[in-house]
């Protein structure tokens, strides 16, 4: 097929998810992605149709963030990458919080009332992403899964590797 064999993983992900990010700091509205489900790199595995890791992140992306892009005012570093936009819902606000180390993790502090999706690889090369410590798979290999957040408030610690996504309410 051609590609990397490492892009349609966990490891990859958090990747993806800062260049959305940076992209939508300098403006950007649109992203398109080269293949959706051919090749290697592809979204959905090209058998069996199936989500792979950079599909479920973008998915959590299109769900949380609006267009609205925020200065978090964070600088970005080894172990957090923060970006903050108004919430797809029109309502509060939405972080993506990227914890980029393989080995620490790291705290941030969140506003009350909040609510937190982490996703984390269960396997640092594997397909599966978790989120709140469940696999996200499709419901009858057709519906996509309800998603439970963790009411947060305070500090919050980010595991290595992961991706958090913070609803704030207004």
């Amino acid at each position: 097929f051609g590609g990397s064999t490492w892009a349609p993983t966990w490891v990859d992900a958090p990747r993806y998810i800062d260049q959305m990010g940076r992209l939508a700091r300098q403006g950007v509205t649109s992203i398109m992605h080269n293949t959706f489900c051919a090749s290697d790199y592809g979204m959905l595995d090209s058998r069996t149709h199936m989500p792979r890791a950079k599909y479920w992140v973008a998915w959590m992306w299109a769900q949380m963030m609006g267009t609205r892009v925020y200065d978090t005012g964070i600088p970005l570093r080894e172990g957090l990458h923060a970006y903050a936009h108004s919430h797809r819902s029109g309502n509060g606000y939405a972080v993506a919080l990227i914890n980029n180390s393989r080995t620490s993790s790291t705290t941030v502090h969140v506003p009350p009332r909040s609510t937190a999706y982490v996703l984390t690889g269960p396997v640092l090369r594997g397909l599966q992403v978790a989120c709140n410590d469940e696999v996200l798979s499709m419901v009858n290999d057709s519906t996509m899964p309800t998603l439970r957040g963790l009411s947060v408030a305070g500090d919050m610690t980010l595991p290595p590797i992961s991706i958090t996504f913070v609803e704030i309410p207004q």
